[in-house]
């Protein structure tokens, strides 16, 4: 099923004490997030552990068409996690230039699409990645380059169409 996103306006995400700028100049647009989630090589990825405690480590994978997918069996943590828990936080290698994706996950079935995704496994990484797929979908997404720490935290909202 083709999913697609229906993006919000950007906004200053709440930082109080940082000196952030409450004017609309210098805010990340949406096709900055998109460039760097598609150079990130390397992503972290948090989940939520039956016992309420927090789960990280890093993760290869791919941003395509507005998700953020990545791979995982049905024996590792992070996938036992989320078929506890939907509810993932992405964020790209990067600290100083940040993005952070708050959503949640879904496992599915498309034949065309894993091909796709694994052919783009094996672009990125030399190696083709074999179904199955989760697919994080963005419910709100932060953005900011340190170098512009005061002017560039931005925040979108994210729903389905």
């Amino acid at each position: 099923m083709k999913r697609s996103l229906k993006i919000s306006k950007p906004v200053r995400p709440f930082i109080p004490g940082y000196g952030i700028s409450e004017e609309d100049e210098g805010m990340a647009t949406w096709s900055t997030v998109n460039e760097w989630m598609n150079e990130s090589k390397n992503y972290w990825v948090s989940t939520t552990r039956p016992d309420f405690k927090p789960h990280t480590r890093p993760i290869w994978g791919i941003w395509l068409d507005e998700f953020f997918y990545f791979g995982g069996g049905s024996n590792t943590k992070t996938v036992r996690n989320l078929l506890e828990n939907e509810n993932v936080t992405v964020h790209t290698e990067s600290g100083d230039r940040a993005v952070i994706i708050e959503g949640v996950v879904e496992k599915f079935e498309d034949d065309e699409l894993n091909q796709i995704l694994g052919s783009k496994y094996d672009t990125k990484y030399g190696t083709f990645h074999p179904p199955p797929f989760w697919r994080v979908i963005p419910r709100i997404v932060y953005c900011w380059n340190m170098k512009d720490y005061t002017t560039s935290p931005t925040k979108f909202r994210c729903t389905l169409k």
